[in-house]
């Protein structure tokens, strides 16, 4: 399974490696990233609140990622 398809069954939460793998892999960087397990830290934010006051949904992580790129 690739890892847009991954991502986008995983829903909104994502991890820093996750996505600088599908940020290098949406703009074609064929660069080494290394998962690093040795500090771990969760610095999840939550959204609910904004959502329900301004009925904002993002999109998932690729399409936000690939409209970054597409917006260059």
């Amino acid at each position: 399974m690739g890892l847009i398809r991954r991502l986008k069954n995983l829903g909104q939460p994502i991890s820093k490696y996750e996505l600088l793998r599908l940020i290098a892999q949406v703009y074609g960087k064929k660069i080494d990233i290394v998962r690093d397990d040795s500090f771990v830290i969760d610095r999840s934010l939550n959204s609910e609140r904004f959502a329900k006051a301004t009925g904002y949904v993002p999109a998932d992580w690729p399409t936000q990622i690939e409209a970054m790129h597409a917006s260059r």
